[in-house]
């Protein structure tokens, strides 16, 4: 009987280990009016730390199926929040992974009340916020009162479904929610999150990150033919979800 009992706590265990919240974002960048880039991104979670990785969409695969895989997750960019800050796993622009953390979580909000709309079923109020030289305008919904949502964006009573930067370049939509999903592995052994690894300040990140952009745009000029016409942008971030930093302003 012992052994028996033994057993079923030792499955309910597993089946504890194993159950993740999952929400499926479609992720949309425009960023010149006409064409637009659309792609998926995966944020699991658990009350309030998060996993945010790149999901390839398969037809042939639901979200249930690659949940279930024991695969590792390919994903050019990992954000793990911690709680208290945000780790980053890249290979955006680099060969090898970059490990950084990123400390900086001040948006701001500014929560309306008034402004009320339903996303998938949920009740969701509007917020606006600032982030590194964007504003942006969230809806959440305190009906899944977690802190967090999208990519590093949280800090508001309840998970973000839908946000937006109010030049309308970047925008991130729920489509998918699955609440106390049963799967075979959990994210975090799939991600690859190797903490042994020399984390670098999230400073130094962004400077080889300027660094890659800058020679990016060297190559692109040298090999643009004559005559053709430049239109100049000031900023080679203009067209980054981080446009500016915080430390841009100590002296």
């Amino acid at each position: 009987m012992k052994k028996q009992l033994c057993l079923i706590l030792l499955f309910c265990l597993v089946l504890l280990k194993a159950q993740d919240n999952f929400i499926l974002y479609n992720k949309i960048i425009d960023d010149t009016g006409q064409t637009k880039v659309s792609e998926n991104f995966l944020l699991s979670y658990k009350n309030n730390t998060s996993i945010f990785c790149f999901y390839k969409k398969d037809i042939a695969n639901s979200l249930k199926d690659f949940l279930n895989e024991n695969i590792p997750i390919r994903s050019s960019e990992i954000i793990r929040n911690t709680g208290n800050n945000f780790e980053i796993r890249s290979i955006s622009f680099t060969k090898e992974p970059l490990y950084s953390i990123d400390n900086y979580q001040n948006f701001n909000w500014i929560i309306s009340k008034k402004d009320v709309k339903d996303i998938m079923g949920y009740k969701c109020f509007k917020a606006t916020g600032k982030f590194r030289g964007r504003t942006y305008i969230a809806w959440f919904t305190p009906d899944l009162p977690n802190d967090v949502g999208p990519w590093k964006f949280r800090g508001l009573p309840g998970i973000i479904l839908s946000i937006s930067d109010s030049d309308n370049i970047f925008t991130f939509q729920a489509i998918e929610i699955h609440l106390n999903a049963t799967n075979k592995y959990t994210i975090s052994e799939r991600i690859n999150f190797d903490k042994n690894q020399n984390y670098i300040s999230y400073k130094d990140f962004i400077d080889k990150e300027n660094s890659h952009i800058n020679s990016v745009r060297k190559r692109i000029e040298a090999n643009r033919s004559t005559g053709t016409v430049v239109v100049s942008r000031s900023n080679n971030r203009d067209f980054k979800i981080e446009k500016s930093f915080e430390w841009e302003n100590v002296k």
